[in-house]
């Protein structure tokens, strides 16, 4: 992965207006909160006039967080004592009774998808290092991709090049994953063809149908996949994916932006070369609501 920061990532991220019609977070949907709540104790959907969240809970301590531009309706009074969280997607305005919350060096403030015009020429808008890299990958004959169970996948996780306290905790996150949402996560894997037991990479995203809408969850390339350019390969194995279901939306979560560590740059490039946009969300909001005790 390249170091060097590109134009992508330096210029800021595109406005509502510049962007395809129809892009929500997932968090915006109460279908997806619900899957994503059902595994953990700690954690519930909730929904605030028309718009969804979750609601997490640490012994007294409960959080709500919601996620798009539909204002959560909030009745002060009502419900546990709660810090409650609204990142808007686009609109940058604070509501009265809201207050911006501005966070550290590690933002999560930009965000990046693709947009699936059609299957035909799905990577017309990738650039030209990206497409030359697809055409390495499909004219080698090492590996092949297949779909991976979860033990498998992670299996493979565990020797990949990543920070071990990172795959401690995203495994983990993963079995979750695919706990609350079945079979809507797909776990895919470049292999030899020889030793189809031995996983070069692995890449798991989680659909969601309600927003005609893909998200990419985990992914990874260990050191003997990478000259065949195998990261690339299972990018295209998602875009087809998409393709034949007629998804139109393909998130790719986090990106580096200035001010973010530095790590996160060499990842964030890689994924900006598939016609991503970008979007430099708004500072989150904030506000308090609810009692201590019922009455």
């Amino acid at each position: 992965m390249r170091l060097i920061l590109s134009g992508r990532l330096l210029a800021p991220g595109a406005a509502a207006d510049a962007l395809p019609h129809g892009f929500q977070p997932e968090r915006a949907h109460p279908a997806f909160n619900a899957r994503e709540a059902a595994p953990f104790r700690y954690l519930a959907a909730v929904q605030a006039g028309d718009a969804a969240g979750l609601r997490w809970r640490l012994g007294p301590l409960v959080t709500d967080q919601f996620a798009g531009d539909t204002e959560p309706a909030i009745e002060d009074h009502a419900g546990p004592r709660r810090n409650i969280v609204w990142q808007p997607l686009f609109r940058t305005d604070v509501p009265a009774g809201w207050r911006p919350q501005r966070l550290g060096k590690a933002s999560f403030r930009r965000i990046g998808f693709a947009h699936m015009e059609g299957p035909a020429v799905y990577d017309r808008t990738w650039t030209q290092h990206a497409r030359r890299h697809k055409r390495r990958w499909e004219q080698q004959t090492e590996w092949t991709v297949r779909d991976l169970s979860l033990p498998e996948f992670l299996a493979a996780y565990k020797q990949s090049p990543k920070d071990p306290v990172l795959k401690f905790m995203m495994g983990g996150l993963l079995k979750k994953k695919v706990q609350g949402h079945g079979p809507l996560v797909r776990l895919v894997g470049a292999v030899r063809r020889n030793d189809p037991s031995f996983i070069g990479a692995g890449f798991a995203f989680t659909d969601v149908p309600e927003l005609a809408q893909s998200v990419h969850t985990i992914s990874f390339v260990r050191r003997e996949a990478m000259p065949a350019s195998a990261g690339t390969g299972l990018i295209d194995a998602w875009f087809q994916h998409c393709a034949e279901r007629g998804i139109r939306w393909l998130n790719f979560g986090n990106f580096w932006a200035p001010g973010d560590p530095a790590e996160w740059i060499g990842f964030s490039e890689f994924k900006a070369q598939f016609g991503v946009h970008l979007v430099d969300r708004p500072f989150r909001l904030s506000r308090r609501a609810g009692r201590w005790f019922s009455a």
